[in-house]
């Protein structure tokens, strides 16, 4: 199924209205562009241009632009120090080898600049997010902007399965058409569960009756959206997570609520198999699954590994072959001889980035990242901040089980999860009984 962007509108829309509100209200304009990018679908918004602004500025862009002069303005205004995780640094250095080899081996071709600017999208949010988010009210905010963010992509994929319910005659033959991970919204909806799952207390975000509407919403999302990987990393990370924040104690509640979301997802497959006639749910699901292993994107992951792994030995060890490096190598779009290029996360460092792409993007950022979140967790002053450091580590966990089988930090539709951990790396250096707007703060590294 093609996807199409949303109307040109729309992207009119973020530069008119986006940019002047950046410079009156920064924070509001640099909430409202984070919200955008997470509620709205991945494709879609790459595919939102205008013939005026030409073929590679997209609505993501637009988003970016937005939240970028947000940051100026505000640091014109207040003249408070420039945070610069060293993480970002080595982001960029790396990044920027491997943008250097596939313009000088493919010169200026989409390919390659579509490459490179969605290679940048982690360092400059999680810049972003260490600039923006200085204050416990702010991580409070960010938190509930994040939530609404979720909700509304939650129910757009919702919406956009009853579309193709509606319009397609859907059967277990044919039921991969509804599938989309488009309304991912950086995978928050999964994070969310698995932080309610942990810690009852930030559920009081939403108000009671809205609690269970939410949480099968995102239940809902998180199936539909039929990424194996996901469910798996789902399945090991509240237990990593459990064990990471010492809250093995809880793993008590997670097994009650396992129990009472089999129960619902019983009583949703009756539900779906009376409204839905001809799918089942947990035949779905185990069919989904059980591919992992034996279906034919096994073959398509098998292959892509194969030719990855064989251009890192020709190419160079330490700095890999280069950002989209695979763009001459021809691929079927369909039939048993397609490659699924740079969809095995490690893989994928390896080869465009080298080793030091592995342990930078693979390795250094993590458990940057949960040093930073677990610090967080320790703050007993803070409900938010706990909260915020919590989501952090259960958001970079998650991921990382899923890299191993799918996607990367090398793609766009991460800016929540950026903004995210460079917010918990910023506030877990700061004092926890010093989080107003107008003290100034040191930072552990460097400060421009």
């Amino acid at each position: 199924m093609e996807i199409k962007g949303y109307p040109p509108i729309l992207l009119i829309a973020i530069i008119g209205v986006g940019i002047p509100l950046a410079i009156v209200r920064p924070y509001a304009a640099f909430l409202g562009a984070l919200m955008l990018v997470t509620a709205g679908h991945v494709t879609m918004l790459a595919q939102t241009r205008t013939g005026s602004l030409g073929p590679f500025f997209n609505a993501f862009d637009g988003c970016m632009i937005v939240m970028v002069m947000a940051f100026f303005v505000e640091t014109a205004v207040t003249r408070r120090p420039i945070s610069m995780p060293q993480v970002v640094l080595l982001m960029l250095a790396v990044v920027t080898v491997g943008a250097v080899q596939s313009l000088w081996q493919f010169g200026f071709s989409q390919d390659t600049m579509r490459a490179c600017r969605y290679a940048v999208e982690m360092p400059l949010t999680f810049f972003l997010g260490a600039n923006m988010i200085t204050s416990s009210e702010r991580a409070t905010i960010l938190i509930r902007a994040l939530l609404i963010a979720a909700i509304l992509a939650a129910v757009q994929h919702v919406l956009f399965v009853g579309h193709v319910w509606w319009t397609q005659s859907l059967s277990m033959e044919s039921y991969h058409l509804m599938r989309t991970i488009g309304f991912s919204a950086a995978y928050m909806p999964a994070v969310f569960l698995l932080s309610w799952t942990l810690w009852k207390r930030p559920m009081r975000l939403l108000h009671p009756c809205w609690q269970m509407t939410v949480v099968l919403l995102f239940v809902a999302s998180v199936f539909l959206n039929q990424t194996r990987s996901l469910w798996i990393a789902m399945a090991v990370g509240v237990f990593v997570a459990a064990l990471f924040f010492r809250a093995s104690h809880r793993l008590k509640r997670v097994l009650v609520i396992a129990i009472v979301l089999l129960t619902s997802a019983v009583i949703l497959t009756a539900l779906c198999r009376a409204v839905l006639p001809g799918l089942d749910p947990l035949t779905i699901a185990a069919d989904r699954t059980g591919s992992l292993l034996h279906g034919k994107d096994m073959g398509t992951r098998q292959r892509g590994f194969q030719v990855e792994t064989r251009e890192w030995f020709h190419g160079s060890l330490v700095f890999g072959r280069g950002l989209a490096f695979y763009q001459d190598i021809h691929n079927p779009k369909g039939g048993a001889g397609r490659i699924a290029f740079a969809h095995l996360g490690y893989i994928t460092y390896l080869s465009q980035l080298g080793l030091i792409g592995l342990l930078v993007h693979g390795l250094y950022l993590p458990l940057d990242v949960l040093r930073s979140t677990r610090r967080l967790w320790t703050y007993r002053e803070s409900s938010d901040l706990r909260y915020l450091g919590l989501l952090g580590g259960i958001s970079v966990i998650c991921l990382s089980i899923m890299f191993a089988a799918s996607s990367h930090f090398l793609a766009i539709g991460y800016e929540a999860a950026g903004i995210l951990y460079g917010a918990a790396w910023v506030l877990s250096r700061r004092s926890p009984v010093a989080m107003s707007e107008s003290e100034s703060f040191e930072t552990a590294e460097v400060c421009l």
